[in-house]
């Protein structure tokens, strides 16, 4: 009995001993190391921000975005940075002559010597006079949306605006349950991407018209001008603004469109508005409230939209923030407004 008793208790610490083993093995095993991109938000204050506008001595262009042309000059957006003045008076030798500092900046548009530019979440109003000695006129606070950027991120409006981003590498030691983060996540105030991604943190066009002094943008704008009103796009609105007295513009109607809305371009009494779904046409006819009329749906993508005669010309493009896998030019009949 006794010797039983023995060999039971031997073999209960050698299946112990085993399975301890075995644990300690699978717990090796399951342990791995992952490499992430960390994305840290710097933040400014609104005083900040809104001190910040100067005219600068003329700066290399590096990460352009935007251009406008209003004659003799070209206004080219530097990637929340500002505008570079462009003196084209000599097309064959174009000579960059100053910079606007204006922090946020992305979009632009010129009536007269009145220029119009967002700063994050205001909208500030240039004399443009002189070229070289730009100064701020007005602004208009606290009329855009705070930016949202990957993943649905937008920030903390209680610590100012997001001015920029510190980029690092991290890695995280992950037990059994796997890649914590996959392809990236949010924690706190700081966005995770894999080791894969190898961009930056991003957020989310007009012609000219019968209006005297109005210059001409390209077809990615997100800010156009009609009779006395600015109208800029956010993510799903268009809001309205009376210029009727430029240099001070008054907050008019909110206009509520779909999600993710791209660009505008109003041509005769219509607003074009491209979104990465498709085109959507308003009647402008009453330019303080404009309405919709109709819309040409496509395939996912990213949709500049310009409007010439009968026809608009639509340009899909996948990559980057876009959706899909379109690349094509659509060629859309509009001579029926109502039924593009």
């Amino acid at each position: 009995m006794s010797r039983n008793n023995n060999l039971q208790s031997h073999m209960l610490i050698t299946l112990t001993c085993i399975a301890c083993l075995f644990s300690s093995c699978l717990k090796d095993k399951c342990e791995q190391t992952y490499r992430y991109k960390m994305f840290k938000p710097v933040y400014i204050s609104a005083e900040e921000l809104r001190a910040a506008v100067k005219t600068l001595p003329a700066t290399p262009l590096l990460e352009t975005g935007k251009i406008y042309y209003k004659s003799p000059y070209l206004f080219v957006n530097e990637i929340n940075k500002g505008i570079h003045i462009i003196d084209n008076s000599n097309p064959s030798m174009p000579q960059n002559i100053s910079f606007i500092n204006i922090p946020g900046n992305i979009d632009i548009v010129v009536k007269g010597n009145i220029l119009y530019a967002d700063s994050y979440i205001d909208l500030v109003v240039l004399d443009i006079t002189n070229p070289q000695n730009i100064s701020e006129v007005s602004r208009v606070i606290d009329v855009f949306p705070n930016r949202i950027y990957e993943g649905g991120w937008v920030g903390d409006p209680a610590k100012g605006i997001v001015a920029d981003w510190i980029e690092s590498d991290t890695t995280i030691i992950s037990e059994c349950y796997g890649d914590p983060w996959g392809w990236g996540g949010m924690e706190g105030d700081i966005i995770f991407f894999g080791a894969q991604f190898d961009g930056g943190i991003s957020s989310t066009g007009s012609s000219s018209n019968n209006s005297p002094g109005v210059g001409i943008a390209g077809s990615t704008a997100q800010f156009a001008l009609y009779d006395e009103y600015l109208y800029c796009l956010t993510d799903a609105t268009l809001e309205l603004f009376d210029i009727s007295d430029p240099v001070f513009p008054q907050q008019g109607s909110t206009v509520e469109m779909p999600w993710n809305i791209e660009t505008i371009f109003p041509y005769n009494t219509y607003l074009f508005i491209g979104s990465t779904t498709g085109v959507q046409i308003y009647d402008n006819s009453n330019p303080s409230s404009p309405t919709f009329l109709s819309n040409f749906v496509h395939a996912s993508s990213c949709d500049p939209v310009v409007v010439s005669g009968n026809y608009a010309y639509s340009t899909l493009r996948s990559g980057n923030a876009c959706q899909g896998f379109t690349n094509q030019l659509d060629i859309i009949d509009i001579s029926t407004i109502s039924n593009p």
